[in-house]
């Protein structure tokens, strides 16, 4: 199915990415959303291929159900990257593996999703430049999704970037504290240390996510001024057997998240699902983007349910 789309290799600023639907969005007159998508960790952007391909088929099914009332009012670009030393950027293979194998997992992991978010933001201030240097084209809605490692760095996005106002973490964590303190405490550093204190979680990282985690912010307040999350459409996904990422970190600020009567909000758990991307939460990427990124969907009705499959 990923065959069906194509794609080129475009050096943006020096980061490698893969550029889906580029001529297909060309030929078109309609404006752009783009959507970034990162994968996850020990992974590279090649591995996306699966969630590009089931979004675009879905969006095509939505669009094609709509009939001619509701055709798209945007085309969709799909821009992916290798994330902080994985892919082309693998510098250290130790850096991307658990406690079993590397004492520093945590100050690694942080490092790596904090360094992709602050990648994101960099081809997002570059993208327009380097796919329509005429200004042929106008790119309306920046989106973000992400996979495990890649679904951190989306949370992070989504707090830190005013741009993107459509994500969808996908078995990400948008709480690095309290996952790792679990984690620590179930399997630990090779020196036996079982809490969030001395190397396996340095006082300086702790500092750095108590004020920069995307669970650290007010994300309750109805002020913009200090909550990031208002007018963003955000869909989280997970799976209700993950024992590497709980769907519980997602929901402690899904419960209490305030997006605005612009934004919208879903949270969907899919039973007996693991660590992994399955093909229902493909679908669901695809109908997040088809609503608020590509039809006439522009966030004004606030979707506030929690759903299981």
């Amino acid at each position: 199915m990923s065959g069906t789309i194509a794609h080129h290799r475009i050096n943006i600023g020096g980061i490698n990415t893969v550029v889906y639907n580029f001529e297909a969005a060309k030929r078109s007159n309609l404006p752009i959303t783009v959507l970034i998508a990162t994968h996850g960790r020990g992974e590279d952007q090649f591995h996306l291929t699966e969630l590009i391909a089931g979004t675009y088929k879905k969006v095509d099914e939505l669009e094609k159900k709509a009939g001619d009332s509701g055709k798209r009012k945007r085309d969709l670009i799909v821009v992916t990257l290798d994330q902080r030393n994985h892919g082309e950027r693998k510098v250290d293979d130790i850096a991307n593996q658990g406690f079993e194998a590397n004492e520093r997992h945590a100050i690694d992991m942080y490092a790596m999703h904090r360094g992709t978010a602050r990648d994101v933001s960099f081809l997002i201030d570059f993208i327009p430049a380097y796919l329509f240097p005429e200004g042929e084209r106008t790119i309306e809605k920046f989106a973000m999704t992400g996979v495990s490692l890649g679904g951190h760095a989306s949370w992070i996005v989504l707090r830190d970037e005013p741009r993107v106002t459509i994500g969808i973490p996908i078995i990400g964590c948008p709480d690095y504290y309290s996952m790792l303190k679990e984690r620590i405490a179930r399997k630990g550093p090779s020196n036996g240390q079982k809490t969030l204190v001395g190397p396996a979680f340095p006082p300086s990282l702790a500092q750095l996510v108590a004020k920069e985690d995307p669970i650290a912010v007010h994300y309750t307040s109805h002020d913009p001024l200090v909550n990031p999350y208002i007018g963003k459409q955000i869909l989280i996904l997970g799976g209700g057997d993950d024992k590497l990422v709980p769907p519980k970190f997602g929901e402690k600020i899904y419960e209490g998240l305030y997006v605005g009567e612009k934004g919208a909000k879903n949270m969907i758990i899919q039973e007996g699902v693991g660590h992994r991307l399955s093909e229902e939460m493909i679908e669901r990427v695809g109908e997040w983007i088809w609503r608020y990124g590509l039809s006439s969907g522009d966030g004004t009705e606030a979707v506030k349910q929690y759903s299981q499959l």
